[in-house]
């Protein structure tokens, strides 16, 4: 089965790599993106705190931004190494890092949290992918994951509308995967049951951002992690006009803004 394993950015190749913006204040920032994408949707954002002052380092996450058949063999430990050794550095040249993670990249800044809880000063959780909205992917995968001759036809699952992205032009250049590993979207549903359990013992300062217009993660996950948590999140932010990727939708602005106050409140 011959697959064209990613959609060709329309961005610089560059900017689907990790960044790194040295600064001095603090907190520094660990930015974490999701599955099957890439820190150019982090990287805005990086740019936004740097501008005033923040160290900020955005990890590319085990098997992404490469060929789907090297996404299919990473797991959720895999992509938390990555994150893992950001923290180390980060902490190392300035303390205690802010964790902020878009989608599955919230649930390895929680998973951080919860297994380094003195390295890490609060957490910023956009779009937390805590339960999938799409039935396939919470019932339908599991169990082709199960029968090996549908686990060999679906290797690869098609996205069904391409980024989450309600902003027409941002979502027209968006680098990201055309098709999903079967293998790694099912390391993610252990990820989720991991971070489910461990939310309770949590209770660093959250700031957690959703947007009203998401396909891809269920509304309720807000609700969900306000009672899982430890601590009640500080703010909770809804945003009317955008999708799943916030940080490059239509109110990426207001998106970065409030991080960049959450941010300085913890400095």
């Amino acid at each position: 089965m011959s697959i064209d394993p990613a959609a060709a950015p329309s961005v610089d190749p560059e900017l689907v790599e990790a960044f790194y913006f040295c600064g001095e204040r603090r907190p520094p920032c660990l930015l974490i993106h999701g599955f099957t994408g890439t820190p150019y949707e982090m990287r805005g954002l990086g740019e936004r705190l740097h501008g005033i002052g923040h160290t900020t380092l955005g990890v590319r996450l085990a098997g992404h931004a490469r060929s789907l058949e090297e996404l299919e063999q990473s797991r959720w430990e895999d992509w938390y190494g990555d994150v893992a050794e950001g923290c180390t550095r980060l902490v190392a040249e300035n303390g205690p890092v802010a964790a902020i993670g878009l989608s599955a990249g919230a649930l390895l800044a929680l998973h951080l949290a919860h297994k380094r809880p003195q390295d890490v000063t609060g957490l910023v959780l956009m779009a937390p992918a805590i339960a999938l909205r799409d039935w396939r992917a919470r019932w339908a995968m599991p169990l082709v994951a199960r029968i090996p001759w549908l686990r060999d036809r679906f290797r690869f699952v098609p996205k069904a509308a391409g980024s989450d992205i309600h902003d027409e032009g941002a979502r027209r250049i968006h680098p990201g995967n055309r098709f999903i590993p079967l293998r790694a979207a099912m390391s993610l549903l252990h990820l989720q049951r991991q971070v489910r359990a461990e939310c309770s013992a949590i209770t660093h300062p959250v700031l957690l951002i959703q947007g009203a217009r998401d396909t891809t993660c269920l509304a309720s996950n807000v609700a969900l992690l306000e009672r899982s948590l430890g601590a009640p999140p500080r703010r909770v932010l809804i945003l009317p006009e955008s999708a799943h990727v916030v940080t490059v939708d239509m109110e990426r602005g207001r998106v970065e803004a409030a991080v960049a106050e959450f941010v300085a409140e913890l400095g």
